[in-house]
């Protein structure tokens, strides 16, 4: 039987761990790294709580300086329940608010969720505020295929099949040039294909929407939540047409 004091060690030693593996990591562009725990984002820089002294205080970090960051994701993003529109956005506004700009591949993804519950509750106004932030945001960086997938979903939800598509062309096109595509890559993309299927479906081009929510599934499947859907819309559709296949 383990010792009181060799108890209390190891309790000590678990929470120290748990402490380290909690805090966030910003890598800047001068091969410097900042640990400590990132509290904010203003669009210009980003809020790091970090120890001083004995104690702790805030210094910022502009973003303009930062390569990539690791953060843990909030529990609140984790445990988010994103079929109903109502909760999502009383649990992602005030998160949207408070890290909005922060070059994170989860915040990013909570403004596109946060902007598809607008759209469910009919807020298309709402919603395309949110990608108008994201390209406004991130200038030229990857999170623009998020924006206009965006866009696209906004289209479809109003009935704008052929706007839908339009902007979805490009993004396919650059899409399709990636033999390979990365771990990253692959997140963004898969949401593409996901939505064509979706605008095509509605088209009555049955075989084309089989076919990219298959690609989804076969060739951008990174992101676990996207292709789920691709899988179960993909599944309904075969069930409803047995004789669909994708030549």
């Amino acid at each position: 039987m383990m010792s009181c004091p060799k108890i209390i060690l190891a309790m000590l030693t678990l929470l120290s761990f748990q402490a380290i593996i909690a805090e966030d990591t910003i890598y800047l562009k001068s091969d410097k790294q900042q640990v400590g725990t990132i509290v904010g984002a203003d669009g210009a820089n980003v809020s790091v709580e970090v120890a001083v002294g004995s104690g702790k205080g805030r210094i910022p970090i502009p973003i303009a300086s930062i390569q990539k960051i690791e953060m843990v994701t909030p529990s609140e993003v984790l445990n988010l329940n994103r079929s109903d529109a109502a909760n999502v956005i009383l649990v992602l506004e005030p998160l949207v608010k408070k890290f909005k700009g922060l070059p994170a591949d989860w915040i990013v993804d909570a403004m596109g969720t946060l902007a598809d519950a607008y759209t469910a509750t009919g807020k298309i106004a709402d919603s395309n505020s949110i990608y108008a932030q994201i390209e406004q945001l991130f200038p030229g960086s990857k999170y623009l295929i998020k924006a206009n997938v965006g866009k696209a979903k906004g289209a479809l939800a109003s009935g704008s099949y052929d706007e839908a598509l339009k902007l979805l062309d490009p993004l396919i096109e650059e899409a399709n040039k990636t033999a390979a595509p990365s771990a990253e890559e692959g997140r963004l993309y898969g949401e593409v294909f996901l939505v064509k299927g979706k605008i095509l479906e509605k088209k009555n081009d049955l075989e084309g929407a089989l076919e990219s929510y298959l690609t989804t599934v076969t060739s951008f499947y990174q992101n676990v939540d996207i292709v789920s859907q691709a899988e179960e819309l993909a599944k309904k559709l075969r069930n409803q047409n047995p004789q669909l296949v994708v030549r």
